[in-house]
């Protein structure tokens, strides 16, 4: 089998043979070299049968980012007042309560300390593949995935605001963490959502961690759909800079083809045409 990654960070295994669309037509897989132009879709179908509640929704993203699962831990950490409000009014509607410990830690608790009640928040933890998991090992549970489109953006909204960022020089959304499993999760999402994402690795001083970020044409539709509520100001601020693609692209030989004129109206319009990127 042959493993190929695109400049997107996308990745599939597949035979020699299997045949892949190019910009040059059709070729096996074995003929694929690195200059070669892979098309992928703009947008990701799913079902949409899952049912949670919003709460649930956000809950859910907040322990996947910020929270402590493994070791018999059930916190979560924010220096923020903002995301800890938010990560406590969620955690009330699911039926649980919030406790400080420590300056920035919070433990999730149940409502009661009853003996029967004692266990429920390891037992949510359990059904969401959460509990004992240390941050590399974290996933995005499968009918995240089959959520309503809304809800979807609600869960990634939940995401930047804890571990994403802002470039505000580049007009850029992203987010950064040590799990390439839960990044590639991640990614599938906003594919879900109509969104193009970029991921790289980020090497550092421990195991490493892997970056996500949104394309600046994508930027404007995070803007619109994601209910942020920590960084929309800062979003919808860097994006008042010209906005153009960086994933979406063609050779620029096409460019050279096309009609007098026309090169220079799709570039207005957000195609960006150079020779170093893949399609």
């Amino acid at each position: 089998c042959i493993r190929i990654r695109t400049r997107t960070g996308r990745t599939i295994t597949l035979t020699a043979e299997h045949r892949l669309r190019t910009f040059d037509g059709w070729k096996s897989a074995g003929e694929i070299g690195l200059q070669d132009r892979i098309a992928s879709p703009r947008r990701l179908p799913s079902p949409e049968d899952a049912a949670a509640s919003d709460a649930e929704v956000k809950l859910l993203a907040y322990m996947l980012m910020e929270g402590a699962t493994s070791s018999g831990n059930r916190n979560f950490t924010s220096a923020d007042p903002v995301l800890v409000e938010d990560f406590t009014r969620c955690a009330e509607a699911v039926g649980f309560m919030v406790t400080p410990r420590g300056r920035m830690r919070y433990d999730l608790r149940p409502l009661s300390t009853r003996h029967a009640e004692r266990g429920r928040v390891k037992d949510w933890l359990v059904r969401h593949g959460l509990w004992g998991c240390r941050a590399p090992e974290k996933r995005v549970p499968a009918w995240v995935f089959r959520l309503p489109e809304r809800q979807k953006w609600l869960f990634l909204a939940a995401c930047i605001d804890t571990d994403g960022w802002i470039q505000a020089d580049r007009g850029r959304v992203g987010i950064t963490l040590a799990s390439p499993v839960l990044i590639d999760d991640i990614a599938t999402l906003f594919l879900q959502v109509g969104v193009m994402t970029m991921r790289y690795e980020k090497p550092n001083a421990r195991a490493g961690a892997v970056a996500l970020y949104v394309d600046q044409e994508s930027g404007g539709r995070c803007a619109e759909q994601m209910p942020l509520i920590l960084k929309g100001d800062k979003l919808r601020a860097a994006l008042q800079t010209r906005r153009y693609s960086l994933i979406d692209t063609y050779p620029y030989t096409v460019g050279r083809g096309l009609p007098c004129g026309m090169g220079y109206a799709l570039q207005r319009a957000g195609v960006r045409m150079n020779n170093r990127y893949d399609l």
